[in-house]
C-alpha cells in the first residue's frame, strides 16, 4: 500500500475481482429496492467478479442464469434456501436447485423455529425489520418452525440434502437454525464429504451466545465464518447497539479464527441500506482502520469465495 493511497482508493482496489456470496435483490416478498439485474449491474460498475443471490421465498438459482445472459462481465450465481416455500427440508428441491446451476444450499432462515423464537410472532418481518411488498399480513402464530434436528438427533432427511451437496461439491450455508444444530450439521456434512461449509453471518445477536469459541471450533472443521455489514456495528449510534456486536468484535474474531477461516459477505439489498456494493466498501474500510491486513481482506473477499463458488 502507498503512503499516498486513501481509505476510498484502497476499498476501491480491494472490491475488483472481489464477490459477494449473500445478496438479496428482487423480485421478493420482503420490499427490495434494486433488482436482480440492478445488483449485478452494479457489482460489474465497480470491477466485481461475482454476486450470489439470495432469496427467503425462492430459489435464485434459475434467475441467475437469465441475469448472466442479460448482464455481461460479472459471474451471477443462484441458491437456494430450505423455508416452507420449498416445503423445508426438502431434498427434490436441492435436486432441481443444484440441476439449475445452484453454488449454495443454505438451510432455513424466517421459517427457522429458532428464528422464529428470536422474533416472536412477526418472525415472518424479523420482527417487524422488513415490510412484505403486497402489504398483506400472514399470519405466523400457529407456524411450526423448521428443525433440523429431534430429540438431539439430526433428522435422516439431512443425510440426503449434505450428501446432494458433496456429490455436486457446492457449498452448504448453515442459515438461522441453532448453534446445537449448526454443531450437529457441520459435523454430519464433514462426515459426508461436504468440502465447503458456511456459518452464515456468524456473528449475529440472534445466534451465537459467546461464539468465538464455537466459530475457532467451527473453523478447525473447515467450515468459512461469514461476516456481513447488518449484523456488525460499523458506527457508535444505533439505537439497538446494546445487541449488535461491533467491528472490534469481529476483528477479534478474524485474527483468533483467522482470515483463511473466513468470508466478507454484504447481505445487503434492504431498503434501510445502501447499495450491497456500497455496503461493501463501507465494511472493508472499517476493518482497514482497525488493522485487518489488504492481504487479509483479499483473502476474505476473492480466495476463499473462489474455493467456495469452485472457481479456484
Amino acid at each position: 500500500m502507498s503512503s499516498g493511497e486513501t481509505t476510498m482508493e484502497i476499498t476501491r482496489n480491494l472490491q475488483r475481482g472481489a464477490y459477494d456470496l449473500h445478496v438479496h435483490s428482487a423480485p421478493e416478498v420482503f420490499e427490495r429496492p434494486y433488482d436482480h439485474y440492478e445488483v449485478a449491474e452494479q457489482a460489474r460498475a465497480v470491477g466485481m467478479s461475482g454476486i450470489v443471490l439470495k432469496s427467503h421465498f425462492s430459489e435464485t438459482a434459475s434467475r441467475a442464469q437469465l441475469v448472466r445472459k442479460c448482464v455481461p462481465g460479472i459471474e451471477t450465481y443462484g441458491s437456494v434456501v430450505l423455508n416452507h416455500y420449498v416445503g423445508g427440508l426438502n431434498p427434490f428441491a436441492v435436486y432441481a436447485a443444484i440441476n439449475m446451476g445452484a453454488k449454495i444450499v443454505f438451510m432455513p432462515t424466517i421459517d427457522a423455529a429458532h428464528h422464529m423464537k428470536c422474533f416472536g410472532e412477526e418472525s415472518l418481518t424479523y420482527g417487524g425489520f422488513h415490510t412484505v411488498s403486497s402489504g398483506q399480513h400472514m399470519d405466523y402464530k400457529e407456524t411450526k418452525g423448521i428443525t433440523i434436528t429431534q430429540n438431539g438427533e439430526l433428522l435422516p432427511v439431512i443425510d440426503d440434502i449434505v450428501n446432494q451437496v458433496a456429490e455436486a461439491d457446492i457449498a452448504l450455508a448453515t442459515a438461522h437454525v441453532s448453534k446445537t444444530e449448526i454443531h450437529a450439521l457441520v459435523d454430519k456434512a464433514k462426515s459426508a464429504g461436504v468440502k465447503k461449509i458456511i456459518i452464515t453471518h456468524a456473528i449475529w445477536w440472534a445466534l451465537w451466545v459467546d461464539e468465538i469459541d464455537d466459530l475457532i471450533e467451527m473453523g478447525k472443521k473447515g467450515a468459512f465464518v461469514e461476516l456481513v455489514y447488518p449484523t456488525i456495528r460499523t458506527k457508535d449510534e444505533p439505537p439497538e447497539a446494546d445487541k449488535i456486536p461491533t467491528v472490534a468484535h469481529a476483528i477479534e474474531v478474524i485474527k483468533r479464527i483467522g482470515a483463511e477461516h473466513c468470508i466478507i459477505s454484504s447481505d445487503c439489498g434492504q431498503v434501510i441500506n445502501p447499495p450491497p456494493v456500497e455496503c461493501l466498501k463501507g465494511f472493508y474500510a472499517s476493518f482497514l482502520k482497525n488493522g485487518i491486513s489488504k492481504a487479509q481482506i483479499e483473502t476474505m473477499i476473492k480466495v476463499n469465495p473462489k474455493f467456495l463458488l469452485g472457481l479456484a
